[in-house]
């Protein structure tokens, strides 16, 4: 073995591994060069291993008339330049004829490498390229090429590339078939979450608890929220929308009450806006600043911490939020994200676009709140206030106009028990899912190592050397290129003869 690989195989830099190709955009003012039967390919379409259509593409005229170039089929396609390049390195094959665009570069292999097996080999060196041929201090993440072609491959017999590609898909069709299943399960999971919040908040959880304790469950509260807000002077929202969807309000049993959030013992308010919190404003040390960063789906992330000066702080202290206050993310997509402060968190400033919502009085318990924030009907009543097309967002008066439901606190209090109870069985379950799709991913990069390292398969003694097959690429390639150096001068002697 030489370099730690097999006798028989030979480390090539990628620009000998084939023919590089790049790409180009005709002119989008001219109608005539778009919506052809030539795909275009950019790097929205290298989402999949093999390429076979694009979104867009173009026409013969645009390939005749502009720095589009047509690549052969079977080739090996790949992202240089976007914002994707700062974790993931795309590589595919082409299955049919294609055009790329200048953000995209493609190699068709010499006929001693397999495509397939240069696919695999890419993407098996993504962190390595990533971090060795990334072109820094641009605004876009981009390759740098000829770091990229210079980097050194590990080149097997033509014959073993087979049986490595081979190897390859056949175990990893097997992993995938173990993604497909633990995604399945974390799919149900979520749709079990749901169900058991659905039960919780239209009074079915407890249905037993209430014929149990008839004289618990005296909707009395009502009187409590109204004689809180009075002593805080609370109003209604100022803004209230005419017309409700009746159909997303909650369903709840006779014992309780629907009321508008806002119109709770409650305080909804944002963060500093602009000039006010700016990102230099930030320190190492200091008093903690809540970002979105830190609001999960219904649980807060700790891990990643912000801080401004105390002297900072003493500006912005009305924006403080303390253990039991509600984080509530204003930006509303495939869920609602929130969470209750923690204990370990004394206290700390939200950001602008980090709702706070306080409760007072013991009428109504936060915890009952957040998860209700993390139900179905919650999240559709935010997706009908939702505005704006870039990042969908709420603003502080549509969320005090969220219907809420509510009881008595002490069923509040057995609800939050029972959900916690469940949702402790269900919180493990979904770390053993993300443990075992965690495993699947490293198996996938040990079995690339084995690939690409001569472990994965059986060497043949009678495969031909990859020293020798090269050695035939470079020989024809030399021959050729003489032959097209004898050409050019015959050429050029010929017109000079004419001349004369």
């Amino acid at each position: 073995m030489t370099e730690g690989y097999p006798h028989n195989w030979e480390k090539w830099p990628l620009a000998e591994v084939g023919e590089w190709l790049g790409g180009g955009t005709p002119s989008s003012t001219n109608a005539d060069f778009w919506n052809g039967h030539i795909p275009w390919v950019s790097p929205k379409d290298m989402k999949a291993n093999e390429i076979t259509t694009s979104q867009d593409n173009i026409t013969q005229a645009a390939l005749d008339n502009s720095a589009a170039k047509l690549i052969p089929a079977h080739s090996v396609l790949f992202v240089t330049r976007s914002g994707i390049l700062s974790h993931s390195f795309p590589v595919a094959i082409n299955q049919v004829a294609v055009t790329v665009n200048q953000d995209l570069k493609a190699i068709t292999p010499v006929e001693v490498i397999e495509p397939q097996y240069l696919t695999w080999l890419l993407r098996s060196y993504e962190r390595q390229i990533l971090s060795t041929c990334s072109k820094h201090g641009t605004t876009v993440h981009s390759i740098e090429m000829p770091a990229l072609k210079a980097l050194k491959v590990p080149i097997p017999p033509i014959g073993e590339q087979r049986r490595i590609v081979a190897k390859i898909e056949e175990l990893f069709s097997e992993l995938d078939k173990g993604v497909e299943a633990l995604t399945t399960a974390r799919e149900q999971l979520i749709a079990y979450r749901q169900s058991v919040l659905q039960h919780a908040f239209e009074g079915k959880l407890t249905e037993e608890w209430r014929r149990i304790n008839p004289l618990v469950v005296s909707n009395k509260f009502l009187e409590d929220i109204q004689t809180g807000r009075r002593s805080r002077k609370k109003k209604a929202p100022s803004s209230r929308s005419e017309k409700r969807e009746e159909a997303l309000f909650p369903q709840v049993p006779g014992e309780w009450v629907v009321d508008y959030l806002g119109d709770l013992n409650v305080e909804v308010f944002d963060g500093p806006f602009g000039s006010n919190l700016k990102t230099s404003d930030y320190v190492k040390t200091g008093v903690r600043v809540i970002r979105l960063e830190n609001i999960g789906y219904g649980h807060f992330i700790d891990e990643k911490r912000s801080f401004v000066s105390e002297e900072k702080y003493e500006a912005i202290q009305k924006h403080t939020v303390v253990p039991g206050d509600i984080v509530f993310s204003s930006f509303v997509i495939d869920a609602i994200r929130s969470a209750l402060v923690p204990r370990n968190i004394s206290f700390a400033v939200n950001k602008a676009d980090c709702f706070g919502v306080r409760f007072f009085g013991d009428t109504i318990n936060p915890k009952f709140i957040q998860f209700f924030f993390q139900s179905h009907n919650a999240f559709k009543q935010i997706e009908g206030m939702i505005h704006g097309v870039g990042r969908p967002r709420i603003n502080t008066t549509q969320l005090k106009e969220m219907s809420v439901p509510i009881c008595s606190p002490a069923e509040q209090a057995i609800i939050i028990e029972r959900l916690e109870s469940i949702f402790s069985d269900s919180d493990s379950f979904a770390s053993a899912l993300d443990t075992g799709l965690a495993q699947i991913s490293a198996l996938r990069q040990s079995i690339l190592k084995q690939a690409f390292s001569g472990q994965l398969v059986a060497h043949d003694p009678t495969d031909e050397p990859a020293s020798e097959l090269l050695k035939r690429i470079r020989t024809e390639r030399a021959k050729a290129s003489a032959n097209k150096a004898e050409r050019k001068t015959k050429k050029i002697r010929k017109e000079k003869e004419t001349a004369r």
